[in-house]
């Protein structure tokens, strides 16, 4: 078994509509260890065998990221259920999944008696 890399790199992140989301030039380098799950494996496996400064652009399809959308992620809860009083379009915040797993939900949807959250990762 090979010993595994530390791999560092400078990146700018743009939404499929080529809208940049962030940068990491003008600060620190992004940096993971090779093959341990540290980054999205789309990303891993494009950057395997990069040589040191050399550029590269890189397009991860959803299920080599954070996975595909998923409908039944978006779910309309009751206003009263929610701890926050004054829910806004855009807030996230962290909700109990129910089987123990603590999930960041964000809200795209706000009526007098409901609150609408999204589950999906926002990329």
């Amino acid at each position: 078994m090979a010993t595994p890399k530390v791999v560092s790199f400078h990146y700018t992140l743009k939404d499929s509509k080529g809208t940049q989301l962030e940068s990491s030039f003008g600060d620190e380098p992004m940096s993971y260890l090779e093959g341990v799950g540290q980054v999205i494996p789309g990303l891993e496996a494009a950057l395997e065998g990069v040589k040191k400064g050399e550029k590269k652009s890189v397009s991860v399809k959803a299920a080599d990221a954070y996975g595909e959308f998923e409908q039944e992620l978006i779910v309309e809860v009751p206003r009263a259920q929610l701890p926050k009083k004054d829910v806004v379009v855009g807030d996230q915040f962290h909700a109990d999944s129910g089987n123990g797993h603590v999930q960041t939900v964000t809200v795209t949807k706000v009526t007098d008696e409901t609150v609408t959250v999204d589950g999906n990762h926002p990329l």
